[in-house]
């Protein structure tokens, strides 16, 4: 059995396009599970 890896990341953020891939690459290596779950940043209310 893996391990489960939770990974949260923001659907509308461009970084998470970018961390897919490394984050796909690294269940494979290390033979583990990705749990994705959202998470909603809400930049504007501390960028004013």
């Amino acid at each position: 059995m893996s391990q489960r890896l939770e990974v949260y990341i923001d659907y509308k953020s461009p970084y998470a396009f970018i961390a897919k891939d490394p984050t796909y690459a690294l269940a494979q290596d290390f033979d583990v599970e990705i749990d994705w779950l959202p998470l909603t940043l809400n930049i504007g209310s501390y960028l004013g």
